[in-house]
């Protein structure tokens, strides 16, 4: 009786409710629900850490695809993937990901995860980004590399869309 009249008195106070999410605002993209990150892009963003905070351009390049390392193929909010790593690496910063905010691309072809830019002294995020992680065959084997990263999520998801239809990579010219 004492359990049922507490959680009727929760559930009048709100306490069940769910909390509000800023993700599923109207106008802004809607996250898939029960979407689990796969294994690999966990171990991506782990290796991209390693690589940041070792300064070596080669262990960075390593987790990406070529076309997107020395290319910006987000377009206006992104930038090429050396650059990240290059920046991680100078400015004594690394990657942190958002797991509840990451979302499929196609089927099991990529993820877009959303990642803090988190400063590696004191702990403070200093921005965000967004990046496309797709599956590759490299030699034979499934790869997951970091295609292309930007501030946007909408460019970040065009790049994605791109990729699937087999369009050049390129974003389009403003």
């Amino acid at each position: 009786m004492k359990l049922a009249l507490a959680i009727v008195l929760a559930a009048s106070c709100g306490v069940l409710a769910p909390a509000a999410r800023a993700d599923l605002r109207p106008g802004r993209p809607i996250f898939v629900r029960g979407f689990e990150t796969p294994a690999e892009a966990r171990r991506w963003v782990l290796a991209s850490q390693a690589a940041m905070k070792s300064g070596e351009g080669d262990r960075g390049k390593a987790l990406c695809d070529e076309r997107g390392w020395a290319v910006n193929l987000v377009g206006g909010s992104g930038n090429t993937l050396e650059s990240l790593f290059s920046q991680g690496a100078r400015k004594g910063w690394r990657l942190v990901f958002d797991e509840d905010a990451s979302r499929p691309v196609g089927d099991g072809a990529g993820v877009i995860l959303r990642t803090s830019v988190r400063d590696n002294a004191t702990e403070k995020n200093l921005d965000q980004v967004w990046v496309l992680l797709v599956k590759v065959k490299v030699e034979g084997e499934s790869r997951w590399v970091a295609l292309g990263a930007g501030e946007k999520v909408a460019d970040v998801e065009a790049l994605g869309r791109r990729f699937l239809a087999g369009k050049p990579l390129a974003p389009p010219a403003e």
